[in-house]
């Protein structure tokens, strides 16, 4: 077995991690002798770690426009849904009531008929 000094130096003074103002920072626990009375170090990250942040804040904010997009495409989706039910059912109605008018005439039509076949052509 080999001790890596570093890796256990860096393990030993930097434990917790903690969110203090928008700041990440490393609370020292005080029980080793580098770190009596605990203190807030400011953790620094790498210029890759800002830029990776920062994709991933927007990338967030897209997804939640993205999100509120979906949102306003359902409720738009439903509202139209709603009036092309309301139309359909106006049609279907408008149909009945024609088909109706259509059989009522016809009907008219053939007493008409009979009548004038049965009167000598006369109606009256």
């Amino acid at each position: 077995h080999r001790r890596r000094r570093g890796r256990h130096r860096y393990r030993r003074h930097h434990h917790n991690t903690t969110m203090v103002r928008g700041c990440r920072v490393q609370r020292h626990h005080g029980g080793c002798s580098a770190c009596r009375p605990p203190f807030l170090i400011p953790l620094r990250f790498p210029p890759a770690g800002d830029s990776t942040m920062n994709q991933l804040v927007g990338q967030r904010e897209q997804l939640e426009g993205a999100h509120r997009q979906v949102i306003e495409t359902r409720e738009n989706t439903r509202a139209a849904r709603k009036k092309l039910h309301e139309l359909h059912r106006r049609i279907v109605m408008e149909k009945m009531i024609l088909y109706m008018v259509i059989t009522t005439l016809t009907l008219i039509d053939c007493l008409l008929l009979y009548r004038l076949a049965t009167n000598k052509g006369k109606l009256f």
